[in-house]
């Protein structure tokens, strides 16, 4: 032990002690990051052209700056409200918060701990005060872990908000065409009415039997059993778009902006990939994952051996005694080997889902490119066709009128006319689709 007048006398040994551990100390409560929501904003108007950046912490519903809804709701209106206000994507959000939580504890050192025994008939004053030194080294590795794992939930976080905008223009495409078979089930209401009309006449005249004006008026009760049916089916995908958008209910008058798909060609296959390979933020995440995992083992190897450090102090006879000493942990019977063995195993994981990640990266963006390539050849199809067809109608009811065309004739010209219009819509939702699909699949948008 040291008299108390020697341990002050050597104030450079003692003062480049007191130095370093100050310095660690205050090391241990600025752990910063810059894997933060900021970042996951720009992440994600960087790869796709929208802003997420929802301010404050309230849960009320948020209208960004570029969405009007008196005018209606277009598709880049319904994936900004979903990145700002789509319940789910919120809740993740969170997920970044709290690995940032865990970064912070991971760069914090433990409390010391002071001992203090009272003086009891001649046993003088006594105290202890422990440090866990073994802290010193662990600390790199579990920040080092830390620090990463941040960065893969922010990368994991940006590309569940690429996947959201995904959804959210499937959902909006979606809706589209269920508007679309409204429209196109009116029309064929109204062209069956103008028919019924017709056929009622030259019934009427004799012109036509009566199996053939039964067969008109079956014909126009399947047609109003068809618009019902999609009146339905546009109700609920509407409320499965204002869901995903975050308007707990339609706002009243509100329409969904009819949107054309730009049919445009998209580059080469070989260059999707590298692009996706480069890009994919959920690849990007695997792979870290990966370090992630090595940085936790070298914490629970350096986890082998426990040290303590120790600062004792009594006072007897009126003078104060104080000495240092420690604490040490001999690895004889547990050298962390259960914890070390996870870990390996965890690492071996990670690196299999990296390459599981990988090989569905690339089958993601060969489904994308040839889906997208089919759905442009059909689009451009029935788009070279719209001129033509859209006189049909008029013109089989004219040559019908006039009796140049028997009725079987007529009606199944409406019948064509009406499925043309149907695989139209469906073409040009399909399209839609599938540039949001192929968009996703590279990780950055394309279309």
């Amino acid at each position: 032990m040291h008299r108390l007048d020697s341990f002050i006398g050597q104030p450079y040994r003692w003062g480049k002690l007191y130095l370093v551990a100050i310095t660690v100390l205050i090391c241990s409560s600025c752990v910063t990051t810059r894997f933060d929501e900021s970042y996951i904003t720009q992440s994600i108007e960087k790869l796709s052209d929208y802003g997420a950046g929802r301010e404050g912490s309230s849960t009320n519903l948020q209208i960004p700056d570029n969405v009007n809804l008196y005018d209606g709701l277009s598709e880049d209106e319904a994936v900004s409200l979903a990145l700002y206000n789509n319940a789910q994507f919120q809740t993740d959000l969170l997920d970044l918060s709290i690995a940032n939580a865990d970064l912070v504890t991971a760069g914090q050192l433990p409390n010391p701990l002071l001992s203090i025994i009272l003086p009891t008939g001649t046993d003088p004053l006594k105290g202890t005060l422990n440090l866990g030194i073994d802290a010193l080294w662990q600390r790199p590795a579990r920040v080092r872990a830390a620090h990463q794992e941040s960065e893969r939930t922010a990368l994991v976080l940006v590309n569940k908000g690429l996947q959201l905008i995904r959804d959210t223009k499937i959902a909006y495409a979606n809706n589209q065409i269920a508007n679309q078979l409204v429209s196109v089930g009116s029309q064929n209401i109204e062209l069956r009415g103008q028919l019924a009309q017709i056929v009622y006449k030259q019934y009427e005249a004799g012109e036509l039997s009566e199996m053939e004006a039964s067969l008109a008026i079956s014909d126009s009760t399947i047609a109003r059993q068809d618009i019902i049916r999609a009146a339905n089916t546009a109700q609920l995908s509407q409320l499965q778009l204002m869901l995903i958008t975050g308007l707990d209910s339609i706002p009243k008058g509100l329409e969904v902006k009819k949107s054309k798909p730009s049919a445009t060609t998209v580059v080469g296959l070989e260059r999707l990939l590298d692009t996706a390979f480069a890009k994919r933020t959920d690849l990007k995440a695997a792979q870290l994952a990966i370090e992630a995992k090595g940085s936790q083992l070298g914490w629970e190897k350096s986890k082998i051996v426990s040290l303590m450090g120790i600062l004792s102090a009594r006072r007897e006879n009126g003078e104060l005694f104080i000495g240092p000493g420690v604490n040490l942990g001999v690895p004889i019977f547990n050298w962390n080997q259960g914890n070390i063995q996870r870990k390996n195993a965890e690492m071996k994981q990670a690196a299999w889902q990296y390459v599981l990640t990988k090989r569905t990266v690339r089958l993601e963006v060969n489904q994308a490119h040839a889906t997208y390539n089919n759905a442009l050849l059909n689009a451009q199809l029935w788009e070279s066709n719209v001129l033509a067809m859209d006189k049909v109608p008029e013109q089989a009811r004219k040559a019908f009128e006039a009796g140049e065309v028997p009725y079987l004739f007529y009606l199944e010209t409406l019948r064509r006319f009406t499925e043309y219009q149907l695989r139209s819509a469906d073409a040009a939702a399909a399209l839609s689709i599938a540039a949001a699909n192929l968009n996703y699949a590279v990780g950055v948008k394309q279309l």
